[in-house]
């Protein structure tokens, strides 16, 4: 997320320049049909399968010694696989059971995922728990609050867990990346451990054959008899951020930077609109009132959509529609603070410098110990209401008639 966060400032440059080079655009349309059509061609594959498609009702079962010979993509509350499925496997359930072959990936999202059965690509889950106990060719990604590698468990790439409490007594072949708050390694890792956290065990059976990089809050607890190739790199880290580092200021600067040329982007582009949602958020309570419900309540109803099949795409558009207004709400609380600050003058040039001191101030204020935080909040649904409400009254404007 921060690499991310760094390289917006050079994505939004590029975007700057293509808008300032709009009018030579027509030269370069012909070209750019041309390559995309030859790109977009050379693409595609050889053939196209269409996907087999499940609904439960309410729940689904492959039964054993059945094959799908294609994609399947199924949803239900509960679903179970004891059957082989000849490609991947895109699932969405509370109760997911894989006991048969999958000759593909496994994509995940529900409560509870148990994998039992051979999976001959990836496994990326999205749930609250994920129990793997097979065998898994290529890598494994877990979102989850809970994590078990089962002992028997093999997975021959890479694990990259985000998870609360995980457990690995299996075999990995590759490199383990994890974001986790406890982590129990019993297992056996054949490459390098980064890993991020709060409490690190490692038992007396684990095996790591290459580097140990460990962040956390605690001492890593190492038992007698846990065969680590090299010394731990182990760096403690204070709860919250270190104000005694350069780099925290130079990651502050490059945050600023980031919002600052994405602010610029939307000016440039859309500069009625970007005054009427500055002007919208005078209306301070409305606008933080409505922000409190659309943070809480946008990304429910997304993800409720995205348990259907047919709202999927809908449910991740939503989604990232919902990222980009989060991003960007601070654009506009801090435009109308520099408006107060700077007062109003008419031009790009006054508005471009109204955005800049007030991105500071935001981020001065917001780098204060715990204040900070809550005032990142009062901005992101203060900012998030008044862009809804501005959005509200483009449509009623448009709306209309002549």
């Amino acid at each position: 997320m921060r690499t991310l966060l760094e390289f917006l400032p050079l994505a939004t440059l590029g975007a700057i320049g293509i808008w300032a080079l709009r009018k030579q655009w027509r030269h370069f349309t012909p070209i750019a049909f041309v390559m995309s059509a030859l790109v977009f061609a050379l693409a595609l594959p050889p053939s196209a399968v269409a996907a087999e498609i499940h609904h439960g009702d309410p729940s689904y079962t492959l039964p054993a010694g059945q094959e799908v010979k294609t994609d399947l993509i199924v949803a239900g509350e509960r679903v179970r696989i004891d059957g082989d499925v000849d490609g991947d496997l895109i699932v969405f359930s509370p109760s997911v059971t894989v006991n048969g072959h999958v000759k593909g990936d496994i994509l995940g999202f529900g409560q509870e995922i148990q994998v039992n059965g051979p999976v001959d690509g990836n496994v990326r889950v999205w749930c609250q728990s994920l129990s793997l106990n097979s065998t898994v060719a290529k890598n494994v990604m877990s979102w989850t609050e809970r994590t078990e590698l089962a002992e028997k468990a093999t997975v021959g790439g890479t694990v990259t867990l985000f998870s609360g409490a995980s457990e690995l007594d299996g075999r990995v072949g590759g490199d383990l990346l994890a974001w986790v708050a406890d982590l129990d390694l019993n297992g056996t890792l054949g490459g390098d451990a980064n890993i991020r956290g709060d409490r690190l065990t490692i038992g007396s059976t684990a095996q790591i054959m290459g580097q140990t990089k460990y962040r956390g809050r605690r001492q890593p607890q190492i038992a007698e008899g846990a065969k680590l190739a090299s010394p731990i790199d182990v760096t403690l880290r204070k709860p919250g951020p270190d104000y005694g580092r350069i780099a925290y200021y130079w990651h502050q600067v490059l945050l600023w930077g980031a919002a600052f040329l994405f602010g610029l982007l939307l000016l440039f582009l859309f500069p009625a609109f970007f005054a009427r949602a500055v002007n919208t958020a005078n209306k301070a309570g409305v606008s933080i009132g409505l922000g409190i419900l659309l943070l809480f309540a946008t990304p429910i109803v997304a993800l409720i959509a995205c348990i259907t099949i047919v709202g999927l795409g809908v449910g991740i558009a939503a989604l990232l529609a919902y990222a980009i207004a989060v991003y960007s709400a601070q654009i506009f609380v801090a435009s109308w603070l520099g408006e107060k600050m700077m007062g109003i003058g008419s031009g790009i040039g006054p508005a471009i410098g109204r955005l800049a001191i007030g991105l500071a101030v935001l981020r001065a204020v917001r780098m204060v110990p715990y204040a900070g935080p809550i005032v990142g909040l009062l901005i992101t649904v203060w900012g998030l209401g008044a862009l809804a409400l501005a959005i509200h009254r483009s449509m009623r404007t448009q709306a209309v008639p002549v």
